[in-house]
């Protein structure tokens, strides 16, 4: 298949290749002329082309698009003087979509649901993690204050405290005893 390459533009065939070849004959042919420097005449030649629809092709599509930009610069012209540019699009409604097209939009929806199924799996992952690194955290938690757990140190710590109360109550009883001992007899 010849390729058609005209002002950076890929044509397909040698029939829209030869149409913007004809454009760009016409854009030189206006351009020539010298007269687009009034800004009065460049507004009724750009709206005359735009009438007679005579630009099609990116090429001509383009020059249109700089003269309008030009045009809407100018403070004298009424921006509502200035056409808009109509682009023609011809479908064939027996043509069937671009294959790359339509594969694209199956690879799309494709990558959209494995992106989708990853995420969620993403999602379950750190949920998961977070349970685990909180269990994690809790055993260390319990490992390090097990000694307020411990049964057999809890129960020595109470059997110490009895013993230190019997004495205790011992010594205050043999103190009692004695202080009657010495009072009693004194009575």
């Amino acid at each position: 298949m010849e390729k058609y390459i005209i002002m950076g533009y890929e044509f397909d065939d040698k029939a829209s290749a030869d149409a913007a070849k004809n454009e760009l004959e016409m854009i030189s042919k206006i351009k020539s002329q010298g007269n687009m420097n009034n800004h009065k005449i460049a507004l009724s030649v750009y709206n005359k082309l735009l009438e007679d629809n005579l630009f099609k092709t990116p090429i001509g599509l383009e020059y249109m698009r700089s003269l309008q930009k030009e045009l809407l610069t100018v403070k004298t012209i009424d921006k509502s003087e200035i056409k808009a540019i109509k682009i023609k699009y011809e479908t064939n409604s027996e043509q069937k979509p671009d294959r790359k097209i339509t594969e694209y939009s199956k690879n799309t929806d494709k990558n959209k649901k494995a992106a989708q199924k990853y995420k969620d799996k993403f999602i379950k992952s750190l949920i998961v993690n977070i349970v685990l690194a909180s269990i994690i955290v809790a055993m260390f938690l319990i490992v390090k204050y097990s000694h307020r757990f411990d049964e057999q140190a809890h129960r020595e710590r109470i059997e110490n405290e009895y013993i230190s109360w019997e004495k205790d109550l011992k010594e205050r009883e043999s103190n009692i005893q004695q202080w009657e001992l010495e009072h009693g007899q004194s009575r």
